[in-house]
């Protein structure tokens, strides 16, 4: 059951929300009231499209309100409830991106993908778009749409909504299937006749043997081969312990060799450093010594230092203070000259006069301004008694009366200027009294500072006899510190000549360990020398039988990838020759499998058409037993007792009885029916279908089916879309502008206006 939707800036909609009910659901306006906008918007909520939209008569972006002012999107929500379970489809068109969906399971998100959506929505209803247009919504003025297809068309039609469609396809590709086999099994045998299998044996059998020949020649070069492979090895092997005893010889000797040069140069060292006659223990205790000396001349200098940067420090700090004290004399100068220069006496006796001539001015403005208001208030007295005096009440001539007021209004604006003049002069005196207060203020402040001032000559004279103090403590330890520094230079010295001679005595007995060192490896050496007796005679002949054998098993080995090589050769040509002959059987094979396929096939295509039949024929009595129980409710007239839709070859008749006589008359519906009974035929194979298609969901939505509908027919069908459509279809919706359709009881309507003169928006209103 469709439950409500809700329609932002959908065509007409600017904001509109409809609840519909089980039963009927009537939409009735005028033309362009927005009615048939509900529906595509219904359409579209579940699909993402509509007929409109489907067939580009409508843009997506000619959906979004562009009057009386163009939107930026539109949107539509539909409510559906399927097997107790809420559904909530929500779509959005924004202009120029193309649209989105979401939808909701009983308040919980499912799919946020517009083609997922769809895939869900066709799942839970039970059926896609196409099946929705042709079965469930009847586009305006297209209700005989069935009726209006040809032949072929129409067959097609109904088989895709029955489903019947995919039988003939299976059927078709049965058929193509069996004719591709039949083709590849003609050209199969074709290429069996062409084939000499006997030939092909004999050739086989005739190169199994050249193999096994050749096989053996290989097997005996192998065997050759590993034989001398195991001689040069042994030759390589002994070649290359020669090399390695050939080449530890050189290295012996080369380091023989350095090591004589290496003792030649220890014993002329040992013999110089042997002449300086110094001895080790002396040169020791003298290093030790004056290595002591240093030390404490360094705690003499470092404590010299230390005196040195303290008398430093203090003098520096004496100067720093020096400083800031001899700023605060400039300061002190600098305020008694500033003093100096001010008389405040002067200044504070000018100060009084001009507050006083200020009070004064001000005075004299609050008088003129009180003068004014008088003068005023005789003014208005004079001008509202018009011809008579205010204060005897006696008569004025019109030229005593203009004089007075003439009179009044100069007074007035030389009280007025008097006024303004004498403001002006206080404000400035004013200024000029702020002027003489700031000045006596600022004396009064450089007073107050100077106080802060006393004492500072003596407090500079005292200090300038602690910096001359303390400048001469710094000039005599910076001398000591110089002093010391100069004993420890000398004291260095001694110690670096010192520090030579014990080098030279250390070395001499390094020099004689490393000698007697060398003079055994030499010893060592020499005696390894004498055990080596390779030469390069030797290796020369090793060299030579290994070449001898290399090149003899160089020529065994291409005599063997030779009979390699034709051993491949003849191996691929085996394979070859039986993967003919193993095709061959297997083509044979496949021959007989296909021909089981073919047989195959052609019963299941039996069983396509039989079952098809079988299929078509109860669909088409469950259609026909639908429509004979809604035919009598729709039809108000006897003259047409039944309707049935007949199938046959190539399509579908919908057949209406007009019995004569009592006998039954079945006659195509086109040949005989009028335009409104051709909407009532159509109307009832629309509900036959959509409940045979789609049992689950019992909906029908029909634009305008009042068309070509007479009175009588008209009131028939109120009374079914009333009383008897509710019994058999869960909801109906009627879009409509026939307002005789407010009489459907029981049923809701809602009333759908809008002022198309000022492109005003859709209006909802429900009578019912």
């Amino acid at each position: 059951m469709i439950d409500s939707i809700e329609l932002r800036s959908w065509k007409t909609h600017a904001d509109t929300k409809i609840e519909f009910r089980k039963g009927t659901n009537v939409l009735i306006g005028i033309m362009g009231a927005g009615k048939s906008s509900v529906m595509d918007a219904i359409s579209f909520a579940l699909f993402g499209t509509f007929p409109a939209l489907k067939q580009k008569r409508v843009s997506l972006d000619g959906i979004i309100m562009s009057r009386p002012e163009q939107r930026k999107s539109a949107e539509v929500k539909l409510t559906f409830t399927i097997n107790g379970n809420e559904y909530v489809v929500s779509r959005k068109i924004e202009k120029n991106a193309g649209s989105s969906a979401s939808l909701e399971k009983n308040g919980k998100n499912l799919q946020t993908q517009p083609e997922r959506v769809n895939e869900e929505i066709e799942k839970v209803l039970g059926m896609n778009y196409d099946t929705f247009s042709r079965a469930i919504y009847a586009e305006q003025n297209r209700l005989d749409y069935m009726l209006e297809l040809r032949k072929g068309d129409r067959k097609k039609q109904i088989d895709e909504m029955l489903n019947l469609d995919k039988f003939a396809r299976a059927e078709e590709n049965a058929t193509s299937m069996i004719n591709n086999i039949k083709s590849a099994i003609a050209d199969e045998e074709q290429m069996v006749e062409n084939i000499d299998i006997s030939s092909a044996k004999e050739q086989l059998n005739s190169m199994v043997q050249e193999k096994e020949k050749t096989e053996r020649s290989i097997s005996a070069l192998e065997s050759g081969r590993k034989e001398i492979e195991r001689e040069v090895a042994s030759r390589k092997s002994e070649l290359d312990s020669y090399k390695k005893e050939y080449e530890k010889r050189k290295a012996l000797t080369e380091e023989l060799n350095k090591i004589r040069g290496g003792m030649s140069s220890l014993r002329s060292e040992i013999e110089k450093i042997a002449s300086m006659n110094i001895s080790m223990n002396d040169a020791k205790e003298e290093f030790e010594r004056l290595e002591k000396d240093i030390a404490n001349r360094l705690k003499e200098l470092d404590s010299a230092i230390k005196k040195e940067k303290e008398a430093e420090r203090k003098l520096g700090e004496l100067q720093s203070t020096a400083l800031q004290q001899e700023k605060k004399i400039e300061e002190k100068n600098r305020l008694l000259k500033k003093l100096g220069e001010i008389d405040e006496k002067r200044l504070s006796d000018e100060l009084a006069a001009k507050t006083k001539e200020m009070k004064d001015l001000e005075n004299a403005a609050a008088a003129a301004a009180s003068k004014k208001k008088e003068e005023e208030k005789w003014l208005k007295e004079l001008l509202e008694h018009m011809g008579t005096c205010p204060l005897c009440r006696q008569t004025l001539s019109d030229e005593l009366r203009e004089k007075l007021i003439n009179d009044r209004k100069n007074e007035i604006a030389r009280l007025d200027k008097e006024s303004k003049d004498s403001k002006e002069k206080a404000e400035s005196r004013d200024v000029e009294a702020a002027k003489l207060q700031e000045a006596l203020n600022a004396a009064k402040a450089a007073k107050d500072r100077l106080k802060e001032y006393e004492g500072i000559d003596e407090a500079i004279a005292k200090l300038d006899k602690e910096r001359e103090s303390a400048k001469r403590e710094a000039e005599l330890a910076s001398a000591q510190a110089e002093e010391l520094n100069k004993k420890l230079e000398a004291a260095r010295k001694e110690h670096g000549e010192a520090k030579l001679k014990l080098d030279y005595a250390r070395r001499l007995e390094a020099y004689k360990k490393e000698l007697a060192e060398e003079e055994a490896r030499q010893e060592k050496i020499a005696g390894e020398l004498q055990n080596i007796k390779v030469d390069e005679k030797a290796i020369y002949e090793a060299q030579d039988l290994l070449s001898k054998g290399s090149a003899k098993l160089s020529e065994l080995s291409s005599k063997l990838e030779g009979e390699k090589k034709y051993m491949d050769s003849i191996v691929r040509q085996i394979d070859e020759k039986a993967g003919e002959i193993a095709k061959f059987e297997a083509m044979k094979a496949r021959i007989e499998g296909r021909r089981a396929m073919v047989a195959d096939l052609n019963k299941f295509k039996r069983a396509l058409v039989d079952t098809e039949a079988m299929l078509r024929s109860n669909l088409v009595e469950s259609v026909n037993a639908l429509m004979q129980d809604v035919w009598p409710k729709l039809y108000p007239y006897g003259d047409f007792t039944s309707i049935r839709l007949s199938a046959e070859k190539d399509d579908y008749v919908l057949e209406i009885n007009a019995q004569a006589n009592g006998s039954d008359n079945w006659v195509e519906v086109e040949s005989v029916a009028s335009g409104g009974e051709r909407s009532i035929t159509a109307l009832v194979l629309r509900i036959a279908l959509s409940m045979v298609i789609v049992p689950n969901l019992r909906w029908i939505i029909l634009d305008e089916p009042t068309h070509n509908l007479d009175r009588a027919g008209i009131s028939k069908l109120i009374e079914v879309l009333g009383n008897t459509l509710p019994e058999v279809v869960e909801q109906v919706f009627i879009i409509t502008h026939d307002e005789s359709l407010k009489d459907i009881s029981p049923a809701s309507i809602y009333m759908l206006d809008r002022d198309k003169a000022s492109n005003g928006a859709t209006i909802i209103g429900e009578i019912a």
